[in-house]
Parts: C-alpha cells; structure tokens; sequence
C-alpha cells in the first residue's frame, strides 16, 4: 500500500466577494449539527460559501435555544473573523423545532426580521435561499458566477421554489420526493406557504418537514403552487 503525498492545487479563492443586498442565505443547523461535534458542518458550510463561493452578503446561521448552562458552539465574531463576510449573523433563539429543522424553514423570514429589528441591520431581504447544513460550495466564484445568475420569477403560479417538486392527490401525508433541503422563498409571495407549512409541521413536529408541507400544499392547492427549482439552485450541486 502506498500514498499519494505530491502537491496538490487547492481550490482557488475569488479575489472578491459578491453581494446583493435583496438576497440572503440562510443555513439551518439543528439536532446533531448544532452540537456535538457535528457542528463543525454549519461552519465549513458558511465558510465555503464565503471563501471559496464567494458571497460577501447576508448570512444567516439559525440554529436552537441553549438551554440554561449550554455554551453555543456557534460564535457570530468567529465565523466573520474566519470568513472576513461582516454580514454574517447567528441566532439560536427558535425554541420550537422538527426533524431537520422544518420550523425554522416555515419561520425563515419571521427569523430574519427579528434579527434586523433588534441588530439594526438595516433592511432585510427580499428573497431567501434556505440550505441544510450539510452543505459545501467548492467552485470558486460560483455564487456570482452560477448560483445568482437568474432568480427564479415568482408570482402567484410560482410560490415558492424547490426541486424536485412532486405532488400525490391521493396521499396528502406522503411527501417524499419533495426535497427541501434547499429552496428558495420570496418575502411576499412565499408569505401564505410558508405560513400554512408551519402550522402543519406544528401538528406533527417530528415529522419529516417534506410531509407537512406536502398536507399543506394538498390542503391549500389554490394558493400554494410551488415551482421546481432553476438548475443554477438546485440541491447537491454546489
């Protein structure tokens, strides 16, 4: 058996970071990549993003309440210092969550809100882009290059986006093939489905989120009307 040991190239770094200020990421981090030492995936996650994807925007890290005597693995100055994005902002105030974090995915902009409120962060985006902690950027310069170049156009046909996008009339709980993951929400026009997500994910909390909201794109086909996702945002492609 033998190894490997010659150079390699690492991947390169943009010489700047891109920024708009009507978008932000949000990066979930909950259960066992909100602690232990999992966590460490929130933080490579933001830090690809940053380095190596490029983004010098908003991000935002939403992770659970401590409990009283519980040290947050997550520092706000460390990710900045680490990344050199001042626009980086964590909080772990969502004292209700679900498997795989699904509130925080229903709450997203009533999170982010709050934290331009009580931070005077000036005002907060118009569109967010959801991802899992799990999640690396290995491409240099890919945010401005690929992941921005087109935002999907919503509407009230488009709702919210995600992919794949898949719908079963005769199964209201069977969500699967729904990968929400990633996905990417509009402040106004994601208003009433994400709303009616988070109260079916209440009603079954530990639940995988792709169910509730599958019941309550079922319950609400009127007004719900998701759209898959341009390939420039789709999961597993970063």
């Amino acid at each position: 058996m033998w190894f490997d040991v010659s150079p390699r190239k690492c991947v390169p770094r943009p010489k700047t970071l891109y920024d708009r200020k009507d978008i932000g990421f949000a990066i979930g981090a909950f259960n066992h990549y909100a602690s232990s030492n999992r966590y460490f995936g929130a933080v490579a996650a933001i830090e690809s993003l940053v380095k190596i994807g490029g983004w010098g925007g908003k991000i935002y890290l939403i992770t659970m309440e401590r409990k009283d005597g519980e040290i947050s693995c997550f520092s706000e100055s460390y990710l900045r210092n680490l990344t050199g994005n001042p626009n980086i902002y964590v909080t772990d105030k969502l004292s209700t969550g679900s498997s795989g974090g699904g509130y925080a995915k229903a709450q997203m902009f009533n999170i982010v809100n709050e934290v331009h409120n009580t931070r005077k962060a000036g005002p907060p985006p118009t569109y967010l882009i959801w991802h899992d902690a799990d999640h690396l950027w290995a491409q240099a310069g890919c945010v401005k290059s690929s992941t921005l170049t087109e935002l999907p156009k919503f509407g009230p046909k488009s709702t919210m986006f995600w992919h794949p996008v898949t719908f079963r009339p005769n199964h209201p709980n069977d969500g699967r093939d729904n990968h929400v993951g990633t996905f990417i929400a509009h402040r106004y026009w994601s208003k009433f489905t994400l709303k009616k997500w988070g109260e079916m994910i209440m009603e079954t909390p530990h639940e995988p989120d792709y169910n509730p909201l599958h019941r309550a794109w079922h319950s609400h086909q009127d007004k719900i009307k998701p759209s898959t996702s341009p390939e420039n945002l789709k999961d597993h492609m970063w």
